[in-house]
């Protein structure tokens, strides 16, 4: 059964072609603020002319390393402090000192302001942004790029997987791609619409059943091979905090996340920030059981961690960690 809005959501976004179409770009750094040094991985830095845009691009590429961890622990490690005695997220959004207007009516989704950063890292999001993709503000910077979901995707072929915080619909294009069935979740009907809508401009919207409710509440009565968690990490803030703590800087504490998608499947696949606290993140696999890092960079930069556990993990234990 097909839960969903219709097909107009109340922000459309259409690209203002006065802006030109830049070619999607790393910044001084590769994607987004100042790389973390991973001595594990080769360095394959190349010399590039910076007057030549075209060869920018094409010498921009994703790449995956992965570390297999064994857990030592028999429940996931919890914060230390509790999490109404924790730091709050900053809501408050940093913008660029250039920015652009996009063309389209305010929400509660966005506000119709992004950073000139962000904006310039579209075509990297949707390769068919210019065919009429529809994003609201908090999209432009929450939805996986095209590169990454579709490897994820690769790594998550399955019969059914379930998308537990579908947004604008990256991921579930990408799945719909490799799996049998998708199950897209989101809470907001703004992003359910724009998700179908930017699934049928893929030509995959008959492989995804798109279901507007919270994910604690629909995920338990669901039957699925995967789940795939990525859910809010509280806006482009998250990077200010050395360590990000899934427990306390999720919204709805990402270990209970873990813990419902886990009653219906061991295979998880989550998605969460480059600074995500290893230790904690492989503890959720409990004592015994095995949990495989995964880092996407983005040219020379660590851009995401995707953690997998059960079947979807590719490699054996290389790395005690305790």
């Amino acid at each position: 059964m097909l839960l969903a809005m219709g097909d107009d959501p109340a922000v459309i976004y259409e690209p203002d072609m006065s802006l030109g179409n830049e070619p999607v770009l790393p910044d001084d750094n590769g994607v987004g603020d100042s790389p973390v040094p991973n001595p594990s991985r080769p360095s394959n830095k190349r010399k590039r002319n910076k007057n030549n845009e075209s060869e920018r691009v094409l010498n921009f590429q994703y790449e995956h390393w992965s570390h297999c961890y064994e857990s030592d622990m028999d429940f996931p490690l919890y914060s230390l402090e509790k999490a109404e005695d924790s730091k709050p997220v900053d809501d408050e959004t940093d913008v660029a000192t250039e920015s652009c207007v996009l063309q389209g009516s305010t929400s509660t989704s966005g506000m119709g302001i992004i950073s000139l950063k962000y904006w310039r890292q579209r075509h990297s999001l949707f390769s068919k942004f210019n065919h009429g993709i529809q994003l609201d503000t908090e999209s432009f910077y929450s939805v996986t790029p095209e590169a990454i979901a579709q490897h994820i995707a690769q790594r998550c072929t399955c019969g059914t997987i379930v998308d537990g915080f579908c947004g604008a619909g990256g991921n579930a294009i990408a799945f719909a791609q490799t799996c049998s069935m998708v199950i897209a979740i989101d809470i907001d009907p703004n992003r359910i619409a724009m998700a179908r809508h930017n699934a049928k401009l893929y030509g995959v919207e008959d492989r995804i059943e798109f279901i507007i409710g919270d994910f604690f509440e629909v995920v338990p009565s669901l039957k699925a091979d995967v789940v795939f968690i990525s859910p809010p990490w509280g806006g482009p803030n998250y990077l200010k905090s050395e360590s990000f703590n899934i427990e306390t800087d999720i919204e709805g504490n990402g270990i209970r996340m873990f813990e419902i998608a886990n009653k219906i499947t061991s295979n998880i696949a989550y998605f969460l920030p480059r600074n995500v606290d290893v230790l904690q993140t492989v503890s959720l696999a409990g004592k015994g059981n095995c949990c495989e890092i995964e880092t996407n960079y983005a040219g020379n930069a660590p851009k995401t961690i995707t953690a997998y556990y059960g079947e979807l993990i590719s490699i054996e234990p290389t790395v005690p960690l305790s």
